[in-house]
């Protein structure tokens, strides 16, 4: 039941405040896996998910802009597309 929490965590969905916690923790000189290796084997391997899940939150931070971005392109390219296919059919009117 633990393995499969950690497997289906939504990690689109940590939030700002969730990170604020955790931070303090991933900031510390001792929580590194190298480190936490030498006391327990299962919680190296929790330490290193907790690194990347906050890897991955501040990445994703960087990253939502573009995707944004990304979208309205897309859909300003499929404005003119639809513009042009319009034209298209006038001008084959003419």
């Amino acid at each position: 039941a633990f393995l499969s929490s950690l497997l289906e965590f939504d990690k689109d969905g940590i939030t700002a405040e969730t990170i604020e916690k955790v931070e303090p923790y991933i900031q510390r000189d001792d929580f590194k896996p190298e480190i936490i290796q030498k006391v327990s084997k299962a919680c190296t391997s929790i330490c290193k998910w907790g690194i990347a899940m906050y890897t991955y939150y501040m990445v994703s931070m960087q990253v939502a802009p573009k995707r944004a971005a990304l979208k309205e392109a897309q859909d300003s390219l499929e404005n003119t597309k639809k513009e042009l296919a319009a034209a298209k059919v006038t001008l084959a009117e003419v």
